[in-house]
């Protein structure tokens, strides 16, 4: 069984190049105590000379992290609207006023820890229900998801440190957001949202409310965290890579799993040439022979 250390990017602003140099070389020294240290969601790039030049190995992927400059909205005093482009601009509006037919729009934000646990309960629900509906698993899968959580809750919301949100349209919830916050930065870190019908946006406009709060109260980034998908790429205004990487001792096993992964990689590249080429060969036999010198 391999042995495995990890890190995560939270460090003292400028020196985060220091303190990962420390710990990969810590890691390093480490020899034969461990065999991988995996480094999750971290936008610096670790050096070739602090990795490789250390004799470890690396395998490396990237996802984007998308978020959004609220100082942009001090124009609109926390609405979205002016950033977005006009098609989502009207796809916002339509949703909002869909929902506004059940009453008021409104968002609340948890007041006490024992509220901020109740909201994040009712969170699982309409996440565990959403992501049912389509087969997939979710978040709440695993048994130390929640256990972490609600203790992560009842030792930092009394600080600050955890944001629980409900939006609503009159008496219909239509979703709740579990945020983290970190001086003038809130990231919005899992959500639940009643979208049962298709044809509903609950999370759009779950996440405008939350802009406008956030921008409200001070904060200055409203980070959306690393994947992709729709709302992130029209809601924000800044998108970087963020980097997942696993550092690995001179090991053989690893050596032969890297050599496997090229090996794979190059027959996939080459099936995929070949089937180009065969695909061209046949289009040009299927060409009336006048046309072959047209071009």
């Amino acid at each position: 069984m391999r042995s495995r250390s990890s890190t995560t990017a939270s460090l003292p602003a400028g020196q985060e190049a220091a303190v990962f140099d420390a710990a990969v070389k810590w890691f390093a020294d480490l020899d034969e105590v461990a065999d991988e240290l995996y480094v999750s969601g971290s936008a610096l790039h670790l050096s070739e000379p602090m990795v490789e030049g250390r004799g470890l190995g690396r395998t490396e992927a990237a996802l984007p992290s998308y978020s959004l400059d609220l100082s942009l909205l001090s124009s609109s005093g926390g609405e979205l609207y002016p950033l977005l482009s006009a098609n989502a601009r009207q796809q916002l509006r339509r949703a909002m006023w869909h929902f506004e037919s059940n009453g008021p729009l409104q968002l609340s934000a948890a007041a006490t820890t024992a509220e901020a646990l109740a909201f994040f309960t009712e969170l699982k629900t309409l996440h565990c229900a959403s992501w049912e509906r389509r087969g997939t698993r979710h978040s709440f899968s695993g048994e130390f998801f929640e256990p972490f959580h609600r203790l992560l809750i009842e030792r930092s919301f009394a600080a600050g440190g955890t944001q629980l949100l409900r939006a609503s349209a009159g008496s219909r919830v239509i979703g709740y957001l579990y945020n983290f916050r970190y001086g003038d930065r809130i990231y919005a870190y899992q959500s639940g949202f009643a979208d049962s019908d298709r044809h509903e946006r609950p999370g759009a406009v779950t996440h405008a409310l939350a802009i406008r709060h956030a921008f409200q109260s001070g904060a200055r980034i409203y980070d959306f965290m690393a994947g992709r998908n729709r709302l992130k790429e029209s809601f924000s205004t800044q998108c970087e890579p963020m980097l997942w990487q696993v550092l690995q001792q001179p090991r053989l096993a690893f050596r032969l799993e890297h050599l496997g992964r090229r090996l794979k990689h190059a027959i996939n590249a080459r099936k995929l040439l070949s089937a180009v080429q065969q695909h061209d060969r046949a289009s040009r036999r299927s060409r009336p022979a006048w046309s072959r010198f047209v071009n």
